[in-house]
This record gives C-alpha cells, sequence and structure tokens, in this order.
C-alpha cells in the first residue's frame, strides 16, 4: 500500500503540470522512490503463543491489583 501510495503521488505530480514536464525523469524518481520503499518495507514477525500472553497478563493484573485500593 506504502508502495502505490508513493508512485501515485508522483503522478500526480504530472496531472496539473504542463506538457513540457519531462516524464521520464519524474518516471526514474518514482522507480527509485519505490525501490527505496520496498528495501524498508514493512515485514511481519510471529506472535507470542498465546498461553505466555495470557500468563503475562494475568501477572500484571495481580500486580496492579495489589497496589490499588478497593472503592
Amino acid at each position: 500500500m506504502e508502495v502505490r501510495r508513493a508512485a501515485n503521488e508522483e503522478l500526480r505530480s504530472l496531472r496539473g503540470a504542463s506538457t513540457e514536464v519531462d516524464s521520464d525523469a519524474t518516471e526514474a524518481h518514482a522507480k527509485d522512490r519505490i525501490l527505496a520503499l520496498s528495501r524498508y518495507a514493512f515485514k511481519k514477525v510471529p506472535d507470542a503463543p498465546l498461553g505466555e500472553v495470557l500468563k503475562r497478563k494475568l501477572k500484571r493484573r495481580a500486580e496492579g491489583a495489589a497496589g490499588r485500593k478497593s472503592r
């Protein structure tokens, strides 16, 4: 999605410009920007196992409840 947005931004700059605009330079700039974005693209990482997450949440709740006063 980020790559498509970057390409569309470059193309929008051509839309309002006159015909004298160097479309080859704009295309090259768009390709460079897309290449740079794809190198640093978001990568998914695996989640923690559900059992570990639940243990951590229960521990945090217990620690938080010990320090609070009941209303």
